[in-house]
């Protein structure tokens, strides 16, 4: 779904922004029922938390790249936040005491999530707005704070995550 969207994505084409926009409630949708579903019907592993892992992290990239591509953001915070999600995923694999980590980290995980989608809202909405040619209020202005905040909620649990390694690592 995030090459879809990804390829969809336009901020000027009002029917190629609501096809983008369905694909992303699709994409969070079905992040949010597959893993319930799992846990509910007794399907839950650790190769189906990676896998499910290894797709949000393809759909955020995606977002992430269609922000740097329609708006004026620092190249660093995109790079960040890219880099966020591949050494996520890099050393959640490496780690042998992976759910121990997780349910100690969970915290960090759940605030990211929070602000980088409020985020993410925030880029949509806009973009809406534009499409339909009205203002934009001052206060969407403030947006990219939430970004910047993501940014160092994620290095922050990386640096969590590195320090929890195993000593045989």
């Amino acid at each position: 779904m995030g090459a879809a969207f990804l390829l969809t994505y336009s901020a000027t084409n009002i029917a190629a922004f609501v096809g983008a926009m369905g694909i992303a409630l699709l994409a969070f949708l079905t992040d949010v029922l597959d893993g319930r579903l799992a846990r509910r019907w007794g399907l839950a592993s650790d190769a189906g938390a990676l896998l499910d892992g290894l797709g949000d992290k393809a759909f955020y990239i995606a977002v992430y790249l269609v922000i740097g591509e329609h708006h004026a953001v620092a190249s660093l915070l995109i790079w960040v936040l890219i880099f966020r999600e591949v050494a996520l995923y890099g050393l959640r694999v490496i780690d042998s005491r992976r759910e121990a980590t997780t349910k100690e980290l969970r915290w960090i995980s759940l605030l990211f999530a929070l602000l980088i989608r409020v985020y993410f809202l925030d880029f949509f909405c806009k973009d809406a707005l534009r499409a339909f040619h009205v203002a934009e209020p001052s206060v969407m202005k403030l947006g990219y704070l939430l970004a910047y905040g993501a940014a160092m909620v994620g290095v922050y649990g990386l640096i969590r995550m590195v320090r929890n390694l195993p000593d045989e690592l």
